[in-house]
């Protein structure tokens, strides 16, 4: 379904010798983002195959006493420019520690577990007012196999943004509509090997004005946030429309500013 817009309405009415409607000025993004990447912890690995990850290590002494590693909890987590879970490791002992050795590994960690917990850790840690952000508009998920070589287990994006008016607009409404698209991997493959879709639409945000020249937030929305997809892929505003006026609302039809995503007809 076509989004119906200024320009549109414009090219009829220049077409038919009518006025045109006037524009307004283009409303920006401003955006942070925060990376969080989950690793799978352990105390030692089997290479197998298959690959085994245990949580626990301990040699066992045959002229007495014992030596134990205990990694807790079974991920490590970055998260906002830090480790926020680095993991702690666990060391009982008896000695004496003499004889011979006899090692045996226990409690074996399963990534989907690990990965799982670390993701709930993540919603409960996430923190936009003393985490380091960065500028990415998109929220993102990336899961990674693990493997002999690598302990990582995913790496997530969560994303926000809000809207800003130009400061240099007189008039006293502007209303903003947006979408929010879901593009997994593959979605732009040929041939496709996923599809893209619509997780929100229509959402909208109403500026009443008027803006104070000497207080910049006065001309912004409140944060808007983008959690990271369900599968591998990204999430992403579109079809930003916007219109304003001055006084009464008469004629206004809106304009559309980034990438243009024809909607499913209704």
């Amino acid at each position: 379904m076509k989004i119906e817009t200024l320009d549109d309405w414009n090219l009829i009415l220049g077409g038919c010798g009518c006025c045109e409607m006037p524009s307004c000025p283009t409303p920006t993004q401003e955006c942070e983002s925060i990376n969080a990447t989950a690793y799978i912890n352990y105390a030692v690995k089997n290479a197998g195959p298959p690959l085994v990850h245990y949580k626990i290590t301990r040699d066992d002494y045959s002229g007495g006493g014992f030596y134990q590693l205990e990694y807790d909890p079974i991920y490590r987590l970055s998260m906002g420019g830090s480790f926020v879970e680095p993991g702690t490791i666990i060391v009982t002992t008896a000695n004496p520690l003499t004889g011979s050795i006899t090692t045996t590994n226990s409690v074996v960690v399963d990534p989907a577990t690990a990965q799982s917990a670390a993701e709930a850790r993540m919603l409960t840690e996430l923190d936009w007012a003393t985490m380091t952000t960065f500028s990415q508009c998109t929220s993102s998920r990336d899961d990674k196999e693990v493997t002999f070589s690598s302990d990582t287990m995913t790496s997530l994006r969560w994303s926000r943004f809000r809207w800003v008016i130009p400061d240099d607009f007189e008039g006293n409404y502007f209303k903003i509509t947006w979408d929010v698209i879901e593009e997994p991997d593959g979605w732009d493959d040929s041939p496709p090997t996923a599809s893209r879709s619509f997780v929100l639409t229509d959402q909208t945000w109403e500026w009443t004005g008027p803006g104070d020249p000497d207080d910049e937030d006065s001309w912004k929305s409140g944060w808007y946030q983008l959690d990271p997809p369900s599968v591998d892929g990204i999430r992403r505003v579109v079809n930003i429309r916007f219109e304003c006026y001055k006084s009464a609302k008469m004629g206004v039809a809106p304009q559309l500013t980034g990438d243009a995503v024809e909607l499913p007809d209704p």
